[in-house]
């Protein structure tokens, strides 16, 4: 069953301490190197348009210290990048289905995919405490199933996303951080959506592809605002063959203000 492994059940604090204490550019390579696609629900239901996967060629350009413009984010909360990574509890995207989803932080699993939560309106974060949402650098990554068992997911509706559009996270100290969608252009991807659509076996073949995306190194910034850490929410998309969907959907995010 896709949802066994390691890493069931909130992280404890010591693991997260022996996470802290990897050299930052070791540590960051390391989980690079393990991470591939995430295994999604069987459901063949998802909302939103069935977008085609893009190849996203080797030259395209890579998306570590870039600055990026951003359309339509309006900065609302006081600044999101205070160099102070928490750890997500609760996800909000405005006008989306994701509204006060718990947050589960979880490891990669032993095969180094990421968890996913059998429970389809419950998200999983990966859980690398130097890259939680309030770093200064890389990517918090959150994910979803797109749907099991006839329920929808949080993030099942992913591809319908826009630029501007808000996301609210609640952190376990009581923080709460605004972060506003970008294009996936912007992250220097070969697609006019919003969303980020790359097929499997693209990604499960292309290392340097995940480093771009799952980058816990780089940093990003709009508006002229400082660059900062960013958000990638994940879930399934596309096709269905064999109750099983052949594309991974990505959505970018940076920090309010």
């Amino acid at each position: 069953m896709p949802w066994r492994g390691a890493g069931w059940g909130v992280s404890t604090p010591e693991r997260r301490h022996r996470a802290s204490r990897l050299a930052w550019l070791g540590g960051a390579v390391a989980l690079i190197l393990g991470l591939t696609l995430i295994v999604c629900g069987r459901s063949p239901s998802q909302v939103g348009p069935h977008l085609a996967p893009v190849a996203v060629p080797d030259s395209a350009a890579p998306s570590d210290a870039a600055t990026v413009l951003a359309t339509g984010a309006t900065p609302g909360q006081g600044s999101t990048c205070a160099d102070r990574p928490g750890v997500p509890v609760r996800i909000t995207v405005e006008g989306a289905r994701a509204q006060n989803t718990p947050v589960e932080a979880h490891a990669l699993q032993d095969d180094g995919t990421l968890y996913v939560p059998q429970d389809p309106t419950v998200a999983s974060w990966l859980d690398y405490a130097a890259v939680g949402p309030g770093a200064a650098r890389g990517s918090a990554v959150l994910t979803t199933h797109v749907n099991y068992a006839r329920v929808l997911g949080a993030f099942g509706d992913l591809t319908t996303y826009q630029p501007g559009q808000r996301i609210s996270v609640v952190l376990s100290d009581g923080r709460t951080l605004g972060y506003h969608v970008v294009p996936a252009a912007s992250m220097g991807f070969p697609t006019t959506a919003t969303a980020l659509v790359v097929g499997k076996t693209q990604l499960d073949g292309d290392p340097s592809l995940r480093a771009r995306i799952f980058d816990f190194t780089g940093a990003w910034s709009d508006g002229g605002s400082p660059p900062c850490g960013r958000l990638v929410l994940v879930t399934c998309a596309g096709r269905v063959v064999d109750h099983n969907y052949l594309d991974n959907a990505f959505v970018f995010a940076l920090p309010d203000g």
